[in-house]
């Protein structure tokens, strides 16, 4: 349960109650959903958590003014839907645990007169739509024509490399520059 004091739970005999000192971004939560692997995430004024191992990890999330704070929480398939004071934010739930987070955003340019988001105001009807309640109404989004997160990396493509700011003599390394990207042909970066 989600209170401006933390968040509790109950497990049948006592309450916990988890705050800033288990891995909360803030004691203001707004609210609590559950995944399909029934890990707990949380929405809170200062950003978005899980709870990993009894204590919460806060996520990587949009730095744009008014993302920080979370209203809303659901799923649909494997991704998670977070309603914001700058409109919702999507993301393949896995990718959006990993090291490089990939969320994608609607707001204005989809069609959101008010990007604010009234909490917990999401609703997903069965035919697999998003509803969501904002100040100006109620807007619907159709998850079906938003193509998938990928959950691979974007491709990284090396322009040069500089090593003391100065471009690396390649003979060093016993190492031949292909022609197209002068580069070493082969080479791994880790």
């Amino acid at each position: 349960m989600a209170s401006r004091d933390g968040v509790y739970s109950y497990d049948g005999h006592k309450f916990q109650v988890y705050g800033t000192e288990q891995g909360l971004p803030d004691l203001s939560s707004y609210c609590v959903a559950v995944d399909d692997r029934n890990r707990v995430w949380v929405g809170t004024q200062a950003g978005l958590a899980v709870l990993e191992g009894g204590s919460f990890r806060t996520l990587k999330f949009s730095r744009e003014s008014g993302a920080g704070t979370i209203n809303s929480l659901c799923f649909l398939n494997d991704q998670v839907w977070v309603g914001t004071l700058n409109g919702m934010y999507f993301g393949n739930t896995e990718v959006v645990l990993g090291r490089n987070p990939a969320w994608q955003h609607c707001g204005e340019e989809e069609g959101f007169s008010s990007l604010e988001t009234n909490l917990n105001a999401l609703y997903i009807d069965p035919a697999g739509s998003l509803w969501v309640g904002t100040p100006d109404g109620v807007y619907r989004i159709n998850t079906k024509m938003i193509p998938p997160v990928s959950s691979r990396p974007p491709p990284l493509a090396l322009a040069s490399i500089l090593i003391n700011l100065q471009p690396p003599d390649w003979s060093r390394w016993n190492a031949v520059p292909e022609i197209r990207t002068g580069l070493p042909a082969g080479l791994e970066v880790s």
